[in-house]
């Protein structure tokens, strides 16, 4: 009876070794994993901030520039209206 136990403590030992030799198994495969996906996302990512960056540089500039033409037309409205009064008051 008691090699009988001590067979069976055996048994359960080994199975726990290999459950425990699994787990490493899968421990060590998804982090290995979890590393190529944080690298994947860091590059896919970075793509993806630098070209949103970069559009909105493009927009801020064409901003400036609109900006800067809306001011112009402004100024040749004010001219214009001057003009205008000018010549109706003559």
């Amino acid at each position: 009876m008691l090699d009988e136990r001590f067979s069976q403590l055996a048994s359960n030992h080994e199975e726990l070794i290999k459950f425990k030799d699994e787990y490493k198994r899968q421990n060590k495969h998804l982090r290995t994993e979890n590393t190529r996906l944080k690298e994947e996302n860091r590059r896919l990512f970075s793509k993806v901030l630098e070209e949103k960056d970069q559009r909105v540089q493009e927009l801020e500039a064409e901003l400036g520039r609109e900006t800067k033409r809306c001011q112009v037309l402004e100024q040749k409205n004010k001219w214009v209206l001057l003009l205008r009064l000018e010549f109706f008051h003559e």
